[in-house]
């Protein structure tokens, strides 16, 4: 189990957001940076003070159910 310490998030450019979350456990701190791209793609660097730091590269799947235009519309009935 771990405890998150922080985290942010910000819009870096048009296309990319960056998410940055650092945690602990009993035996050690993790920092995550995550960038996220607009078109899918996504890269996490891992790093951590006992250990090596690692790197993933991927795409996110989107899922768009059938519900989510009506709970959008919803939504922003309640903010206007």
């Amino acid at each position: 189990t771990s405890t998150i310490d922080s985290y942010s998030y910000n819009r870096v450019d048009s296309e990319t957001y960056e998410v940055k979350i650092s945690t602990r456990t009993e035996e050690d701190s993790y920092d995550y940076n995550i960038t996220i791209y607009d078109n899918g793609t996504a890269r996490i660097y891992v790093s951590a003070v006992q250990r090596d730091g690692i790197n993933f590269d991927g795409n996110f799947r989107f899922k768009r159910d059938n519900n989510t235009e009506e709970a959008d519309n919803a939504e922003n009935s309640v903010e206007q």
